[in-house]
């Protein structure tokens, strides 16, 4: 909206001449006013305190009339007649510039691709301009009229400059841990060793007490007590109680437990450094071999386990970073293979992310906890209280998996790089800095 500054006045006018009304106009501004031969017509208005530039404004709008002020002269004219000038005007310029020779230069690119550069500058020719591009030297030959160069010279400036590079640290933290606890029990006896109705456990070779009783017990064939119980635990520890009461009852009871704790921990750490808006990948990873057989044909196949990391940096305006990030960690998981072939533990994290320079952001984790408790009993005794622990195996085992993914990322500094100005040669073979 317009900001009036003039002098306020005061008009209450009917059926005035424009003419006149413009002759007032010049002598409350101090301005010289110039009226088009084809201005004529009344004019009609009551304006109380406007500024008087205002009150000009309202009536050229009302009689499609322009202004152009020069210095301290205004011209007035129908906006008929100032549109005619001006398309005059342009028709007078594109054939002063389909008269002009045109001009050739060449530009010798350092930091850009010629094609990248040429499809912009293209937008910038007048319509007699062509532009060139030279692959081989990554320059550009453009031909158009002079006054195009000034716009032509300040885009590939713009264009041609070194792009800031970013150095992306990532970290893979794996963390495992493990314990196990497994308590087992055998129990044998034998009531009526001597004399008299024999009461025992359940025969067989791998269902009896590793002891060797002597004399071997009557209602067996072997020297080891039948089991009623036989539950033992992985282990190499524990205890045995070997009871006989007068020789006619045998009773051996076997207690055997063990635990196992375990803990990893895994750091990967990839490092890249790629510039700003250019995606980088890095991949540290190992191939397997795979066997398969297709229609009797043997084929060797090499899957590929590791870790890769795929970063598109973009470095704002404030110093932050804007990275398109995806981390992928993969292995081979033998135990659960299918016909010689191994299954695949993936974690993976995709994710857009605004870090600052030098900061460190926690990009995904991922936490596996597994309890489990397994056991194994002679029905219903097993139940009982305490006594039920000498009829049963409990097996407990519980682990935790931590996976986490940090990433960090740095602006490098261009100190360390070359820095040309477009079409300049480095004659004495040594960088230049700025």
């Amino acid at each position: 909206m317009p900001q009036y500054q003039g002098e306020l006045i005061s008009i209450d006018i009917k059926d005035y001449d424009i003419k006149d009304f413009f002759r007032l106009i010049s002598e409350i501004s101090g301005l010289n006013v110039v009226l088009d031969p084809n201005i004529n017509g009344t004019v009609t208005l009551k304006l109380t305190d406007v500024p008087w530039d205002q009150a000009l404004d309202v009536v050229l709008k009302n009689y499609q009339l322009g202004g152009q002020l020069q210095g301290n002269v205004l011209r007035i004219a129908t906006n008929a007649s100032l549109q005619g000038e001006q398309t005059a005007q342009k028709a007078l310029r594109d054939a002063q510039e389909l008269a002009t020779p045109l001009v050739t230069r060449t530009f010798t690119l350092n930091y850009t691709k010629s094609d990248a550069a040429g499809s912009i500058l293209g937008r910038l020719l007048s319509p007699r301009g062509t532009i060139i591009q030279d692959p081989r030297r990554n320059a550009l030959i453009i031909s158009d009229i002079p006054s195009q160069f000034g716009n032509l010279d300040n885009m590939v400036k713009f264009l041609d400059t070194p792009a800031k590079q970013v150095e992306i640290e990532a970290r893979l933290l794996q963390a495992n841990k493990s314990f196990s606890r497994d308590v087992g029990n055998q129990l044998g006896f034998l009531v009526g060793n001597r004399t008299g109705n024999v009461l025992t456990g359940l025969p067989g070779a791998t269902n009896q007490s590793p002891f060797n009783a002597y004399p071997a017990p009557r209602a067996t064939t072997r020297s080891g007590l039948p089991l009623v119980s036989n539950f033992p635990a992985a282990a190499s520890s524990g205890l045995s109680f070997l009871i006989q009461p007068g020789g006619d009852i045998l009773l051996d009871e076997i207690i055997s437990a063990a635990e196992a704790r375990g803990t990893a921990k895994l750091i990967s750490r990839p490092k890249v450094v790629t510039q700003n808006n250019v995606a980088a990948t890095i991949e540290q990873a190992t191939q397997i071999p795979v066997q398969t057989n297709v229609n009797n044909t043997i084929t060797v196949q090499f899957q590929r386990f590791g870790l890769n990391l795929n970063v598109n940096p973009q470095i704002t305006e404030a110093g932050t970073i804007l990275m398109n990030v995806t981390i992928t960690n993969q292995e081979p998981d033998f135990a659960r293979a299918v016909n010689g072939i191994p299954s695949v533990a993936s974690q993976s994290a995709t994710t857009q992310v605004l870090v600052p320079d030098g900061g460190t952001a926690v990009i995904g984790g991922i936490l596996v906890d597994t309890d489990t408790i397994n056991v194994r009993q002679v029905p219903g005794l097993g139940n009982l209280p305490v006594i039920g622990n000498l009829f049963k195996n409990t097996n407990t085992a519980k682990s935790t998996a931590e996976l986490i993914f940090f990433i960090t990322p740095r602006i490098k500094t261009l100190d360390a790089i070359s820095v040309l100005a477009p079409g300049e040669e480095n004659s004495s073979g040594q960088p230049q800095q700025r």
